[in-house]
């Protein structure tokens, strides 16, 4: 039998009814950015997942996406555009690795917008432009089997935390088609109770706090008794703009120790540390 797709925030939201629960959520009056009290050491409500370089490998998913579409572009044009495009896109050519960027942190409308600005800067028409990337555009629901590589199984982690009463949602800044074609891969989708996407209507990219409270919101969790996970500054931005319970790093992606610590509530090696962090009752 067929699983039934992850609802949308709207979706999920057609049914709540709860206002008393908005409320109980972030305060005016609380320091911005505030040092959080975690609601680690009780059991959390929800965890928040961002999805490249937290659950899946970003190198692999990646890299070979941005390669493909430099290619085509310098098809098109003529022009030299590997490193220029790689670079403004996040990638660290001296240290051979992607960093916190536009690629990492952005949606893809922002992505393509930035090709298109990178056309114009090296001397075609905004009309050129625009037709020249459109042209060789391809979304990410084309990525093979192979590009989508699990970080520390996330079906099963989602199941434990399931199993245990912590719902599940994932927020990322990449397509819905693309991510719900990944989590099948992963066959993650049955176990996540709500997904947010950077084409989702009615959303704001990271480190906007939005996204995470419409989470909570739809799921009926207060804000103060929810996790973000993630690899990037925007993740625990995120986070913290929504005052959620705590913000968790994991360093299987773009962010390292120096970046994440000053932002994250916990760093950990990757996502099968979580499990103890926010269900620290729970024994293997």
């Amino acid at each position: 039998m067929p699983t039934s797709p992850v609802p949308t925030v709207r979706e999920a939201m057609r049914h709540v009814y709860d206002a008393s629960l908005w409320r109980h959520g972030p305060r005016s009056g609380r320091r911005r950015h505030p040092r959080h009290r975690p609601v680690v050491g009780s059991k959390a409500s929800l965890v928040i997942f961002d999805k490249d370089g937290t659950l899946i490998c970003f190198n692999e998913m990646w890299t070979p996406w941005v390669t493909d579409l430099v290619r085509g572009l310098e098809q098109k044009t003529g022009l030299a555009l590997r490193e220029k495009i790689f670079t403004d896109l996040g990638y660290d050519h001296a240290a051979s690795k992607w960093r916190s960027g536009l690629m990492a942190e952005a949606t893809m409308a922002q992505v393509r917008d930035q090709l298109k600005t990178r056309l114009q800067q090296e001397g075609l028409s905004a009309t050129d432009s625009n037709r020249t990337v459109d042209s060789v555009w391809e979304d990410t629901t084309s990525v093979s089997r192979k590009q989508v590589k699990p970080l520390d199984d996330p079906s099963t982690l989602f199941k434990l935390l399931r199993d245990v009463g912590v719902k599940v949602a994932v927020c990322t800044s990449d397509s819905r088609a693309a991510t719900q074609q990944c989590l099948r891969e992963m066959a993650a989708e049955p176990f996540i109770d709500l997904l947010v996407c950077g084409d989702d209507p009615n959303t704001e990219p990271k480190p906007s706090g939005h996204n995470a409270l419409l989470i909570c919101r739809a799921l009926g969790v207060r804000p103060t008794e929810a996790v973000v996970v993630g690899d990037t500054l925007a993740d625990m931005g995120m986070g913290r703009s929504a005052e959620l319970g705590a913000t968790v790093a994991v360093l299987t992606g773009v962010g390292g120790v120096d970046d994440l610590t000053p932002q994250a509530d916990h760093v950990v090696p990757s996502i099968k540390h979580v499990l103890r962090l926010v269900a620290p009752e729970y024994r293997l």
